[in-house]
């Protein structure tokens, strides 16, 4: 059986300033805020990342460097980085700043499972509330299998037929 897990680097974004990821680059939490799932077990928090990111500077492995989340591999060429893991278990995603809102959640207010955004919304998610391009919605990104089932069709959108 092949490997579930998609395994990435992240580092902080150019903007860190003395070892601190800035505010809404990465979640204080990863735990949903409505039934305290961890949405994402295999990547830490803000706190968690900082001291990876302290601990791997202290040891001048140059884990200061600039990439993004979204990104598999550092861009600054350095050989360093915090690695983070994105598996079946995993429900990260990105859905449109209209469909945060209306799910009365503040922008990087916190996590949601799929489930309970779906609560919130009081219907299930489409493809159409999910952010298009955005790396977290990646259909080759490993996920639960609900969000897996949004993501395929957020990748395989349906065939219209003109009349």
């Amino acid at each position: 059986m092949a490997d579930k897990r998609r395994r990435f680097v992240y580092v902080t974004d150019g903007h860190a300033v003395d070892g601190k990821v800035p505010a809404g680059e990465v979640p204080e939490s990863w735990r949903c805020v409505d039934c305290g799932v961890d949405t994402a077990p295999g990547i830490m928090n803000r706190v968690e990342l900082e001291r990876a990111l302290a601990a791997g500077k202290a040891s001048g492995s140059g884990w200061d460097c600039v990439a993004s989340i979204e990104q598999t591999a550092p861009v600054c060429g350095s050989g360093g980085g915090v690695e983070q893991v994105i598996d079946f278990e995993s429900e990260v995603y990105c859905v449109r700043a209209v469909v945060w809102k209306a799910a009365r959640m503040k922008p990087f207010g916190g996590c949601l499972c799929i489930g309970c955004l779906e609560k919130r919304l009081r219907r299930e998610l489409k493809p159409k509330d999910f952010l298009r391009g955005h790396g977290l919605n990646a259909p080759d990104l490993p996920g639960t299998p609900r969000l897996m089932k949004l993501r395929k069709m957020l990748a395989d959108p349906p065939l219209r037929f003109r009349r």
